[in-house]
């Protein structure tokens, strides 16, 4: 199936959620992924994303809040998009870590209030998306700013990808510079990828 296809089915699934079926995707979603996380070390330096709620994103507020404290103790930071050359900049978030929003609606940290790190100081990406198929690839908005991004994280650095669906057919647009993904969490559980076309 062709991006713009699935691009376009998700968004429309996504309206269409009522708000006891969202909220429950979304209760089942950061349930697994603390669970997943609970055997990572503290200390682990986790980029997460300020989610769109108002599109129906998946909130991932609860994850910033029980992350940073015991038993895990994680090291919470988000991007900042460059919508001139489609780049993302990361930000360790700090306990004066302020927030603007963005054109896209996004919260995104205000520079002058966090740590910068570079795209390989981090141990695990958490990725949002519309849809990811069986190899990892996946469907966002269309702009690659996270394929950009991912193209410079440390080889074991693990890319999570935020999915309300399970993995779905492989995509059959591909382009050479679509990172795929080494898992995802969706309401049906983790899903790891072998990253083969």
């Amino acid at each position: 199936m062709l991006k713009a296809a699935i691009r376009q089915q998700a968004l429309a699934h996504r309206k269409n959620l009522s708000d006891a079926n969202w909220l429950s995707i979304n209760h089942s979603i950061q349930n697994k992924l603390l669970d997943f996380l609970h055997s990572f070390p503290k200390g682990t330096r986790i980029l997460s994303f300020q989610s769109i709620v108002e599109k129906r994103e998946i909130d991932l507020k609860s994850i910033h809040e029980k992350g940073t404290k015991a038993p895990f103790e994680f090291r919470i930071g988000f991007p900042r998009a460059n919508p001139t050359d489609f780049s993302l900049k990361s930000y360790l978030a700090i306990e004066d870590t302020k927030f603007e929003q963005s054109a896209w609606g996004i919260w995104e940290p205000i520079p002058s209030t966090c740590q910068e790190l570079h795209a390989k100081d981090w141990d695990v990406v958490l990725v949002p998306l519309l849809a990811i198929d069986l190899h990892g690839h996946r469907v966002g908005y269309g702009k690659g700013f996270y394929d950009r991004f991912l193209a410079e994280v440390k080889p074991d650095c693990l890319s999570i990808g935020i999915s309300m669906t399970a993995p779905i057919e492989p995509i059959s647009d591909l382009h050479v510079y679509d990172i795929p993904l080494a898992m995802a969490i969706s309401p049906e559980g983790v899903h790891r990828f072998n990253q083969k076309k």
